[in-house]
């Protein structure tokens, strides 16, 4: 007899739940008691016995009403019920036979007969039948079953193929008991999460080692998968140890004999249905369940992959779609900044190479593509820049972020020009490093993304305008990924100098209120908002001791700081999207009498965006601290703007600021 066996006792009578619980105890089951039919069915959501003993006569709910509700369960309905009854009366037994039972008991019971009886059950039950002996959910084929009934009955079904990643390494490492323990968890956060989201008719099976299946409504199944993945995220590091939960990683053995680091284990489904094609057979949603889940796998932590394709878009080549796996190249002559780099970023899962020379790297991107290369700017051997353009050259897809010591961020700057995707200053902040691989990985997916869906469309017309619209949304995705990669730039600036810390942005939400004011329409006062927060963008070039000197500035000095804004106007111009906003950011600098710079436009000469960026800017400059003075009050900027206003300034522009400065 398994030793583990689970036995749930549902009977009002708490004389017979607590003998039945003693018999049972003493022959090594495991036994929950439940005394009611409501509490029985409360108890099965958190936890699948291997068998039930059901009284029948109970208030509020009797026992062919929770076996009713058992059987029409489709994660239940396999369950071996046992039903007791006090009165023996035919009737009774000829309807427990009806609704599904698998044995009748009349009260007193023989309790060597009921023993005997229940290990015949559950002996014939988990060893002849296809349910899991360790979770007890339905195999494979309940599965088939299920599938085949969806696809006849041709009603919206979702069929989640669920696998855990990096479990043969963990049950390698920690053993089989270890592993099942890994499996039981998995088991339970699905049926929780099925519970709380789903319905009853919804369907968890069990198809053997670390996968299962899960099938619901179209509607319901992404939140259904979102509420596995955030549970099982957060209850898996519990079965490590402290020390390797801390480090992320085990050590353990791949499949050619080799100790590698895998990390802590993760859950990735792949999810095909029927909502926007037709599918006939079972096959078919078994091969694209597996062709999903392995795309999952194919991303860095918990993910669920939904098929959106419709029945003409038979096709799925990941591949096309995102590199297989997320590696990154660290090139640092630096071997202490390496090693940490590497122990770092191996510990979130990425793969790493390293190469400390010029000769090394070129040597390791010859024929090979990785997502991100750290690269450093000034190796013994080569000039980094004539790295980047190799790498590029190669796959222009690869994301490359500058590493640089104090006194190259010219060279960095050079390098973004090179389509470098950012920079990183030494010494490193390990957050931002990681911060800033992320949002360039993403910034990568929507880029290979967007050339997938423009090459769909240049291959057949199917479905344009849906296809459009998502080209559209992958663009603005990319806008705003471009955006935030720039104004992260903007926000470094700002943070060497503690008086101009959130500038960019009380100037941007002053300019947007002025150009409404203006009756400037949505989409331009968006071309406003983005100049706006890219102005100061050209001071990424100016040396720190200049922005914070305290004293009046040498003419030197200041002929530095007059160059801020073409330096910015040819940063931004990479982005395409802004291109009428490179001129808002390169004359915010010009008074309206000709007497500004870069190029002393004068009047309407000036782009209107330009003047209305100038006021704003200099409206928060004169009631802010800065290194060389103390704020005004608005009272006194106020009268300052009204004085220039016709010099310095437009006097449209003040006046429109006039009627909105209470907003501020």
């Amino acid at each position: 007899m398994d030793k583990k066996s689970h036995v749930l006792v549902i009977d009002d009578d708490i004389s017979v739940l607590k003998l039945l619980e003693k018999i049972l105890t003493a022959q090594g089951y495991e036994v929950t008691l439940a005394q009611s039919g409501k509490e029985g069915l409360e108890k099965l959501k958190a936890e699948i016995p291997h068998l039930i003993i059901l009284d029948i006569m109970m208030p509020e709910m009797d026992g062919y009403e929770v076996c009713k509700r058992i059987r029409k369960n489709p994660t239940l309905k396999h369950l071996p019920i046992i039903m007791l009854s006090g009165k023996g009366d035919v009737k009774d037994e000829i309807e427990g036979w009806r609704i599904g039972i698998d044995e009748y008991i009349t009260k007193p019971f023989n309790i060597e007969e009921l023993v005997a009886i229940i290990k015949g059950i559950i002996h014939r039950t988990y060893l002849g039948i296809d349910a899991n002996p360790l979770t007890k959910l339905p195999g494979n084929n309940s599965i088939r079953e299920e599938i085949n009934k969806c696809i006849e009955q041709k009603n919206p079904f979702a069929a989640c193929f669920i696998d855990l990643d990096n479990f043969k390494a963990f049950n390698d490492h920690y053993g089989f008991d270890k592993g099942d323990e890994a499996i039981k968890l998995t088991a339970g956060v699905i049926i929780n999460a099925v519970h709380k989201i789903g319905v009853e008719e919804d369907f968890i099976g069990h198809i053997g080692g670390d996968d299962f299946v899960v099938i619901t409504h179209p509607d319901r199944v992404e939140a259904i998968c979102r509420e596995i993945i955030n549970e099982f995220n957060k209850m898996i590091p519990g079965l490590y140890s402290e020390k390797e939960r801390q480090e992320g990683f085990i050590i353990s053995l791949n499949r050619k004999g080799e100790r590698e680091e895998f990390p802590i284990m993760t859950i990735s489904i792949g999810v095909v249905t029927n909502k926007k094609r037709n599918l006939t057979h079972l096959a078919e949603v078994s091969t694209i369940g597996s062709e999903l889940k392995e795309y999952a796998k194919t991303f860095f932590g918990s993910n669920y992959i939904v098929d959106k394709r419709h029945e003409e878009e038979k096709e799925f080549n990941p591949q096309e779609e995102i590199l297989k796996k997320e590696s990154i190249l660290i090139v640092d002559d630096n071997q202490d900044i390496s090693t940490i780099l590497s122990m770092s970023l191996k510990k979130e899962g990425y793969r790493i190479i390293t190469a400390q020379t010029g000769a090394e790297a070129l040597s390791q991107i010859k024929g090979k593509s990785f997502n991100v290369v750290l690269l450093d700017i000034k190796l013994p051997d080569m000039n980094g820049l004539e790295i980047l353009k190799v790498i590029k050259q190669n796959d222009p897809a690869t994301i490359v972020i500058i590493i640089t010591g104090h006194g190259f961020i010219e060279v960095a700057i050079e390098a973004l020009r090179y389509d470098a995707y950012d920079y990183l200053e030494k010494p490193l902040d390990m957050e931002k490093v990681k911060v800033t691989i992320k949002r360039g990985i993403q910034h990568q997916r929507l880029e290979l993304k967007n050339k997938g869906l423009v090459k769909s469309l240049t291959k057949k017309n199917i479905d344009l305008n849906q296809k459009v619209e998502e080209v559209l949304m992958l663009n603005k995705s990319l806008e705003a990924l471009y955006l935030g990669t720039m104004a992260a730039l903007v926000s470094t600036i700002e943070a060497k100098d503690c008086y101009t810390r959130g500038h960019s942005e009380r100037v941007t939400d002053i300019a947007v209120s002025i150009a409404k004011e203006l009756g400037f329409p949505e989409h331009e006062q968006e071309l406003i908002r983005y100049a706006c927060q890219l102005h100061d963008i050209g001071k990424i070039g100016i040396r720190d001791h200049i922005l914070n000197k305290l004293g009046a500035l040498e003419q030197d000095e200041w002929d530095e700081i007059k160059h801020h804004p073409t330096t910015g106007a040819d940063i931004v111009k990479s982005l395409g999207f802004l291109e009428k906003g490179i001129l808002f950011i390169k004359h915010h600098h010009e008074r309206y009498d000709g007497n500004g710079y870069p190029e002393g436009l004068k009047m309407e000469d000036i782009p209107l965006g330009a003047r209305i960026i100038a006021v704003a800017d200099s409206f928060d400059a004169m009631t802010s601290d800065r290194a060389y003075r103390k704020a005004k009050s608005v009272d006194e900027a106020i009268l300052e703007l009204k004085e220039n206003a016709g010099k310095q300034f437009d006097p449209q522009v003040v006046e429109a600021f006039l009627r909105v400065k209470g907003k501020f």
